[in-house]
């Protein structure tokens, strides 16, 4: 909620307070809203990957991507854990650059 709010509701994510508001606005002006309809039995409608599909995976471009994922997520990782070490006084993470790749 930020510094502005009352310390009671501090305890409410920003993020749902939010979501409540924009349903109470959606609400307010009668918005035309497209709900997903989710089937009384969901495992109805569950396809588990078949063979023919398994092997697409293995594919060029799709090998990039996962590798490019993992390297931007383990980038990510490292530079989130070096900014919380700056952040607190305590003890500093061990970073050891060669774990990481």
């Amino acid at each position: 909620m930020g510094s502005f709010a009352p310390s009671k509701l501090k305890v409410l994510p920003g993020a749902l307070v939010w979501v409540v508001v924009a349903v109470l606005v959606a609400r307010l002006l009668k918005l035309d809203i497209h709900y997903v309809i989710v089937p009384d039995n969901i495992w109805s409608v569950v396809q588990f990957p078949a063979l023919e599909n398994l092997k697409q995976a293995f594919e060029t471009f799709i090998l990039i991507a996962a590798v490019s994922l993992a390297f931007i997520a383990s980038t990510e990782t490292l530079l989130c854990a070096s900014v919380v070490d700056q952040m607190h006084p305590g003890a500093r993470t061990k970073q050891d650059i060669k774990n990481t790749f």
